[in-house]
């Protein structure tokens, strides 16, 4: 097989952002990657991530559009870290394609007015088969908050991703270390844990005071979880279904 006969992995990803910038068809990009103008059901199936295009196939859309999916595809991440009893941030750069996010939501009470600020978020990139797996906190959450109710320290910008630190990053597992990973952070959130708490190295003592993570978050989460793996067909034993 020549290098160009090599499929590329990004096809889906690459065509989507042809088409949202050039408004191409399916006949378009037929033409462009050497095939009949006929051949819609070949990149139907490369458009839906059934089917991998070549990379020669995809030369054309390379060239004018790589460079926007390098881009799309690169995620940033802050990190807190304590350093010498203070809090020193620090940033960290992965490439992949986010394909489930998820915020953990809790009750927020501000006088009569009840509802609901997002607390913890779980992120995972798909970069060449493997998976990213990023845990992240609300930035300025603190556990009196937590205990009162009253998030009115927490972050508020106009780019959501400013509004929160990263606290673990599972680096390229595959398919059965991301459930593994999942499940930790799952069960940790049932047990009592409080990934916040842990963040800001509290005691065990600080910590009990905290435990109010329950079924009510994280069966949405586990829900969204599972169903986002069955959509993408993705396949493990670990898997309940």
């Amino acid at each position: 097989m020549v290098e160009t006969d090599k499929k590329y992995k990004q096809t889906r990803q690459l065509l989507k952002l042809a088409i949202d910038a050039a408004g191409y068809r399916n006949e378009d990009i037929a033409v462009k990657a050497g095939l009949s103008g006929k051949s819609v059901a070949q990149v139907s199936a490369w458009r839906n991530g059934r089917k991998n295009a070549t990379e020669r196939q995809m030369a054309y859309f390379i060239k004018e559009y790589g460079h926007l999916l390098k881009r799309k595809m690169e995620h940033l991440f802050c990190f807190c870290d304590s350093l010498s009893g203070e809090f020193v941030t620090r940033y960290e750069k992965l490439s992949g394609e986010v394909i489930f996010k998820h915020q953990v939501r809790v009750l927020s009470q501000s006088g009569r007015v009840s509802s609901s600020v997002a607390v913890l978020r779980f992120i995972v990139l798909e970069d060449n088969c493997n998976f990213h797996v990023i845990k992240q906190f609300r930035g300025g959450l603190s556990q009196s908050q937590l205990c009162e109710g009253s998030y009115h320290k927490v972050f508020h910008s106009d780019n959501e991703d400013a509004n929160w630190y990263s606290y673990s990053i599972a680096s390229r597992v595959d398919i059965d270390g991301l459930l593994e990973v999942f499940n930790d952070f799952k069960i940790s959130l049932l047990n009592g844990g409080n990934p916040v708490d842990r963040t800001l190295y509290m005691d065990d003592a600080e910590i009990s005071k905290s435990r109010f993570f329950s079924v009510k978050q994280v069966h949405p989460l586990e829900y969204s979880f599972y169903q986002k793996l069955m959509k993408l067909g993705l396949q493990s034993d670990l898997l309940p279904f």
